[in-house]
């Protein structure tokens, strides 16, 4: 217990030593601060003093205000020059159309460019608002030139005041050629065609005037070798009436810039839709293998509808669609695409499904078939070679199904005279038959022919 009693006792005198020494401390701190607010304040009261004396003293007062002034002077216009520079900005417009003031009824101008390019410079707003304008131009003034080469400033029109503007070229060579006057026949062209449905066919347009003024320098006129009507036949499905833009073009057919009287014609379209429906037919090509082959086809289409001009539908009798035969060995489903002849613009069937049945292969012959003879155009008279009869044998080879029921009317063996010479000469002959399922093969493919004039 008695142990207990001296440590408290012990540490009751460390807290107050350290109670002290913190105490005594506080105190410098104190007096170190009021020395130094002291020192301050004396050094604020010595430079007031001094400045009352200075600013308030007449022999001094007057050097004070002048030094005074001039700082001003010397700050003021630092800020204007600072300001002014950082405002000022520069910004090119390209592609400035130039416009020309000349009396265009009577000359014609050349040499002129297209566009220049202006260079801006100016404060950064002037040229804001100048990028959100249209007004601004280019003009070249030909007023008072005639006839001849000049050389023509390109000016600015309608720029503001405040801009500094630089057109670049600022000058030009132009050429002014009085105008003459020469008349044309008037021709036409449909445009747009690839947006008419193929299956309409224009007709020859009636125009309100076959005949136009053609007005621009002789040297221009030299060029022009046609003017037509441009006409817009987008989405026609029967005879229109419209009105055409007219233009002028070189032997080349680029576009020649001239003045068209009149410049706009009326026409009336003839538009039409012949068609004509026509057999598909299954042409098969090669042999089919393993001594088969084909009995039967089935299309999910057997005709389709031809459109076109009439006369290339006059000449289509059917549509043939080939398969090849050698990859046929057993029966099987084909799909084959359609072929559009040449001059018809669309058909109503672009492909053909076939169901196709096979069978065996058998053949026969089927004589004393008659030779016919196309395209005697020279009216040549002509005669068989000696022991040689105006008949032949053909071999047809195809299911039974398909060649028993065949005749002689049911072939057609042939020669052309079109390219024949008169003279004695070995013919070759041709054969088909109406069923294009079986094959057809003559006996003898040559004859012996006299031909005389």
């Amino acid at each position: 217990m008695s142990n207990k009693k001296n440590n408290d006792r012990l540490e009751s005198e460390d807290k107050l030593e350290i109670a002290a020494q913190i105490a005594k401390q506080s105190k410098k701190v104190a007096h170190t601060y009021e020395s130094i607010e002291s020192s301050f304040l004396r050094i604020i009261r010595w430079l007031s003093s001094w400045l009352d004396r200075l600013l308030f003293n007449q022999k001094y007062s007057k050097i004070i205000a002048f030094l005074l002034a001039v700082l001003l002077y010397i700050f003021v216009n630092i800020s204007d020059t600072s300001l002014g520079a950082i405002t000022q900005s520069g910004y090119v417009i390209s592609e400035i159309p130039v416009s020309v003031t000349v009396n265009d009824e009577v000359y014609e101008v050349s040499g002129l460019p297209d566009s220049v390019s202006a260079s801006i410079v100016g404060d950064m707003s002037d040229i804001s608002m100048l990028k959100n304008s249209n007004s601004y131009k280019v003009v070249a003034d030909l007023t008072g030139l005639g006839e001849g080469t000049h050389e023509v400033d390109l000016i600015a029109k309608d720029f503001s005041s405040r801009l500094n503007v630089s057109i670049n070229p600022s000058k030009a060579v132009v050429t002014i050629k009085k105008k003459v006057t020469w008349r044309f026949n008037l021709g036409y062209d449909f445009v747009n065609t690839d947006e008419m449905d193929s299956m309409y066919v224009l007709g020859t347009p009636t125009l309100s005037t076959t005949d136009v003024m053609v007005k621009a320098s002789q040297t221009t006129i030299d060029q022009v070798a046609f003017v037509k009507a441009l006409i817009d036949v987008k989405d026609q499905t029967a005879t229109f009436t419209t009105e055409a833009q007219l233009a002028a073009y070189d032997a080349s057919g680029n576009k020649i810039e001239v003045d068209l009287i009149p410049s706009v014609v009326t026409v009336t379209v003839p538009v039409s839709s012949p068609n004509k429906t026509v057999e598909v037919v299954i042409q098969p090509v090669g042999d089919v293998p393993n001594n088969m082959a084909i009995d039967t086809i089935s299309l999910d289409h057997s005709s389709a509808t031809l459109y076109g001009p009439d006369s290339v539908l006059s000449k289509i009798t059917n549509l043939v669609v080939q398969i090849d035969a050698t990859t046929l060995t057993e029966n099987s489903s084909y799909t084959a695409p359609i072929t559009i002849p040449s001059g018809v613009n669309k058909t109503s069937v672009s492909r053909v499904i076939m169901t196709i049945a096979l069978g065996e292969k058998v053949s026969r012959v089927i004589e004393n078939v008659p030779i016919n003879v196309y395209n005697n155009t020279n009216g040549y008279r002509f005669s068989l070679g000696e022991g040689q009869d105006a008949v032949a044998n053909v071999i047809v080879y195809g299911t039974s199904a398909n060649i028993d029921a065949l005749t002689a009317d049911d072939i057609d063996v042939y020669f052309s005279m079109q390219n024949i010479e008169t003279g004695t000469q070995e013919i070759q002959l041709s054969v088909s038959g109406n069923n294009s399922l079986v094959v057809y093969e003559l006996e003898q493919p040559v004859i012996t022919l006299d031909v005389i004039n």
